[in-house]
């Protein structure tokens, strides 16, 4: 049984998939249901699942808190009885009823960067409800407070009269680009202040999350307008890539019920058998999240019998599948 289970709606598959991945390289032992068998019982799989995991990450989203989503909030309110509850949002919304008294952790504006305090929060609370601690507090970015002096602003300190044709007249004046800096400062006349103009100016072409930063520290700046309809306009781009991955499924080879002359005879016609055995136990993974590649049989506890006539062997042991899994990431553009 894995340690960290996930919870998501399918429309945010996704995304989530990012997350899952981002999880596993950081060293957790994560489970969703897409790594269910074709041909499994997949609510009994989901539920073994879910109540032996130490951490359940829960996803909210619009589609996980909507009124469609009572598979997560069933899952989700399983995990908070059992305390192993961990809920992040990567929509800007609010939790379901009943889960407000526990805050989430914030990753709506996370792009995948495993560098990220946001991310790194995550997988440092997950690990200490593995480890049966208390979460610990998020380290990811917080709003500080901060005034940039310009080189001018003693003189108007003292030039009170000034200050006070500022206000009157502000977007006249401080549209002079010697005075705009000031104007910041001082929080008239719709000039940024220079952190304000900093954060705006040190943002890349497409970053839709350097959009909602701004938004969220400079909720009326003077680029607001800008920031949201640049945010309005974002496009989203998918793109597919298969991975090779290797499943293990249990094995029951049967023994002949023809003997062979020696026992190293029998075994291998046991293993001959259980080449097609196995292909017949893989081809669950030829789907549309798989791609079959290959399958061979591994005896693990072989059982050979002796008889008048002969030999005949069996075993229990695995079928090892050699797959390609389809992963989506999608990616979010701003102009």
């Amino acid at each position: 049984m894995s340690d960290v289970f996930i919870s998501y709606k399918r429309e945010d598959e996704a995304w989530v998939s990012v997350l899952h991945r981002a999880l596993r390289q950081a060293g957790l032992d994560v489970w969703w249901d897409r790594e269910i068998p074709g041909g499994d019982k997949w609510r009994q799989r989901i539920l073994t699942q879910l109540e032996s995991a130490k951490c359940v990450i829960v996803v909210w989203s619009e589609a996980s808190t909507g009124p469609s989503a009572d598979f997560v909030i069933d899952e989700a309110t399983r995990a908070k009885r059992r305390g192993t509850l961990l809920p992040v949002r990567m929509e800007d919304v609010g939790p379901p009823l009943g889960f407000g008294e526990q805050q989430a952790l914030d990753l709506i504006a996370w792009q995948g960067d495993a560098a990220d305090p946001r991310f790194q929060d995550v997988v440092a609370a997950a690990k200490a409800l593995i480890e049966g601690l208390p979460i610990p507090r998020p380290q990811g970015p917080r709003r500080r407070k901060a005034i940039a002096w310009g080189a001018g602003i003693s003189v108007l300190a003292a030039a009170a009269g000034f200050i006070v044709i500022l206000r009157d007249s502000s977007k006249i004046v401080c549209g002079i680009p010697g005075v705009r800096m000031v104007c910041g400062v001082l929080s008239i006349g719709g000039a940024p202040s220079r952190a304000e103009e900093s954060l705006w100016s040190s943002r890349r072409t497409g970053d839709c999350s350097a959009l909602r930063l701004y938004l969220s520290k400079f909720p009326n700046g003077a680029h607001t307008s800008e920031a949201q309809a640049r945010l309005a306009a974002a496009t989203f781009e998918t793109k597919e890539t298969w991975t090779a991955e290797e499943r293990r499924l249990p094995l029951v080879v049967r023994s002949a019920e023809h003997p062979s002359p020696s026992e190293q005879v029998a075994r291998s016609v046991a293993l001959a058998r259980a080449a097609e055995e196995a292909k017949r136990t893989c081809v669950g993974f030829d789907q549309a999240e798989f791609r079959l590649l290959s399958a061979r049989a591994v005896p693990v506890e072989w059982r050979c019998t002796q008889r008048s006539e002969g030999h005949a062997c069996g075993f229990d042991g695995e079928a090892v599948c050699k797959v390609e899994a389809r992963h989506v990431d999608r990616v979010e553009k701003c102009p």
